[in-house]
């Protein structure tokens, strides 16, 4: 998926480069668990009643709309800065929600008052700095009671050789530490939880989530 910005922590070169197509990407966010994932965050963590503003930073081909109950009447709205991520969202969600080909702070003025933002797997494609100034335009964005969510895989030290490998294969090149990540969003905002997940994926990727308000 691709983030906010380009940059040294985002690697689209060789092999890699497959993945910035939408059908490629979804393949393989069907095969690795991503998209089982995306669903349980939906169902186990945010747990929408209703009528939220939801806005899903990085939406990529914009999954978490067709997760979305359409009788909640979710007012969606995602934000990638891939265009071809951003005209298959448009063409295969049927009409719902709204998808802007730009980085969050690009959106439109009235794009603003939400009561949840998730960011799936954004800020280990982003610097320290990009990070930093993605979380305070988050903030902006938020209701004063809204709920930023985050989750990103994480380095531990008690992950084996092979998840090891794994993610140094990963586009986004800033895998942080929990730590690391805490440090990134306690600087705006307060955080709920941080729980680290083992079974997230279909393949060896400890995540951490992270709940934001």
């Amino acid at each position: 998926m691709k983030k906010e910005s380009k940059s040294n922590a985002h690697a689209s070169h060789g092999w890699r480069r497959a993945l910035e197509s939408p059908k490629v990407f979804n393949l393989f966010q069907r095969i690795t668990g991503a998209e089982a994932w995306k669903r349980r965050i939906i169902n186990e963590y945010v747990k929408p009643v209703g009528n939220e503003k939801i806005l899903d930073v990085g939406c990529g081909t914009g999954y978490i709309l067709k997760i979305l109950d359409e009788n909640l009447k979710i007012d969606y709205v995602g934000c990638d800065i891939n265009a071809e991520y951003i005209n298959y969202a448009q063409k295969n969600n049927s009409g719902r929600g709204r998808f802007y080909c730009c980085s969050v702070d690009s959106l439109p003025v009235h794009e603003s008052d939400f009561d949840v933002i998730l960011a799936i797997a954004i800020f280990h494609h982003l610097e320290d700095e990009t990070s930093s100034k993605l979380i305070q335009t988050v903030k902006q964005k938020l209701k004063k009671d809204g709920i930023f969510l985050l989750t990103e895989p994480v380095w531990t030290e008690k992950q084996s050789s092979i998840e090891k490998y794994l993610m140094s294969k990963d586009r986004g090149r800033n895998i942080r530490k929990e730590a690391e990540y805490l440090q990134l969003v306690k600087s705006v905002f307060s955080v709920l939880q941080s729980k680290l997940i083992f079974d997230s994926h279909n393949i060896p990727w400890t995540v951490n989530i992270i709940t934001c308000k």
